[in-house]
């Protein structure tokens, strides 16, 4: 989904979010979509264990995402056919207009899926913290307490509708004090798993070489987590010394998660972080 808000971030800021479509300049394309985890989505909101809300909430985001989708996807060959020119951006206007509709469907229900998902996460998330603590695995305790903290300034930089063409209006004053947190934690989980005794808790033994897998996914999951300590560093420090994006990156289309400090790049890594932290409790 953070994937998806991009393709519609670009299409907004060449096509506008007003009701007549801008043509100042020339639209070339780009916004086709995949939604290759829709699927997912759909099995998952009607298989078993239920989850009332959020089954719910992602039965009302399917239909808005993918007319989404599919408005974006044939704005994508009209721009790249270059229609416009036959019909004088005529049948532009009409797919600007049904998407922005779209637009603010699937905004309703993605921050009502995002809600009930965010709200089972943490549920999930407490109750495996407090097993891990009982239970003194506190490589998993650390690393979920290190996900968490991730999450917590994303949320912020999210609520903040911070991107890379805006990132240096960041209010650093919520950010801050979650990133002294998250360091905290982080550097626990980097010491935690040069414990042979705390390895060999979680399954990971350095002496069993059939852990070999369970230890690198844990060790990618500490690498990914001080790439995204390393980013915010970068973010704060952009932030604090005002220092913007560069004007032809932006206005030429850079892809932004290569660019040191910004909230794309942000993005990018907590995606990776959740994957690792996933890929390491199987």
């Amino acid at each position: 989904l953070s994937s998806f808000d991009g393709i519609i971030d670009s299409y907004l800021r060449v096509a506008g979010d007003k009701e007549k479509l801008d043509t100042s300049k020339e639209i070339s394309g780009h916004f086709n979509y995949t939604a290759n985890f829709l699927d997912n989505l759909k099995e998952a909101s009607t298989s078993k264990p239920k989850m009332e809300e959020l089954d719910k909430a992602a039965s009302a985001l399917i239909p808005s995402l993918e007319e989404l989708v599919g408005l974006l996807n044939e704005a994508d060959d009209y721009y790249k056919a270059k229609d416009y020119l036959d019909d004088k951006y005529a049948e532009g206007q009409e797919l600007h207009t049904k998407i922005l509709a779209a637009i603010y469907k699937y905004d309703t229900a993605v921050v009502e899926y995002y809600a009930a998902l965010s709200k089972k996460s943490n549920e999930v998330e407490m109750e495996d913290l407090n097993n891990a603590k009982k239970d003194g695995r506190m490589i998993t305790y650390n690393k979920i307490l290190t996900l968490q903290l991730a999450e917590d300034i994303m949320n912020e930089i999210d609520t903040q509708k911070l991107t890379a063409e805006n990132v240096t209006t960041a209010d650093l004053t919520k950010i801050k004090p979650l990133y002294e947190q998250f360091n905290m934690v982080q550097k626990q989980l980097r010491e935690s798993v040069k414990d042979p005794e705390l390895l060999k808790k979680e399954g990971s033994d350095e002496e069993d070489s059939s852990n070999t897998f369970k230890r690198r996914e844990i060790e990618d999951f500490v690498d990914t987590s001080t790439k995204f300590k390393t980013s915010v560093i970068a973010f704060i420090d952009r932030v604090e010394k005002n220092e913007k994006i560069d004007a032809f990156k932006l206005e030429h289309k850079f892809p932004m998660y290569n660019e040191a400090g910004s909230p794309e790049q942000l993005n990018k890594l907590i995606s990776e972080l959740v994957k690792d932290y996933n890929q390491s409790n199987r």
